[in-house]
């Protein structure tokens, strides 16, 4: 989301970290997405009395939104087989609204040998795990029966 890469990407800065940061939008377009991402991190430098341009500069932010499917909330296909893929290869819930999008865009991103040869890549879990409930009919098999 936007105010989890501006903090990071403030607190990147701060330590002068060469970790590329990587977003993957969940609702707004690629150029909306890192105009709003770039202007709360400068907010943020500023409110923390920082010279936001010493801190944080344009390249810095980058996102991807071609995860974002149909729109916020609504979970793409590909959205659905992330979640999946991670429950049920290492146990990890993940949502489908927040970091569900991103573990998609993670999965295509690999497959599609996007990362450079040899890059350690980390994947942040923000969290969101409770919000599947709402979500339920997206998961239900065509094929799977229920007990009465």
């Amino acid at each position: 989301s936007a105010g989890t890469k501006a903090g990071l990407a403030v607190g990147f800065g701060l330590i002068q970290s060469p970790v590329k940061l990587l977003g993957f939008g969940v609702r707004m377009p690629k150029d909306i997405q890192e105009t709003n991402v770039f202007n709360l991190a400068t907010r943020t430098a500023a409110g923390l009395g920082l010279d936001p341009a010493s801190v944080v500069t344009r390249d810095d932010i980058v996102a991807d939104s071609s995860y974002v499917g149909q729109g916020y909330g609504i979970p793409a296909p590909s959205t659905i087989d992330a979640i999946r893929m991670f429950a049920t290869h290492e146990g990890i819930l993940l949502d489908p609204v927040y970091s569900g999008k991103g573990a998609a865009g993670l999965i295509d991103y690999a497959k599609r040998g996007l990362f450079p040869k040899g890059a350690k890549v980390c994947f942040l879990h923000t969290g969101g795990a409770v919000s599947l409930h709402g979500y339920l009919d997206a998961f239900v098999d065509d094929h799977a029966t229920t007990a009465s």
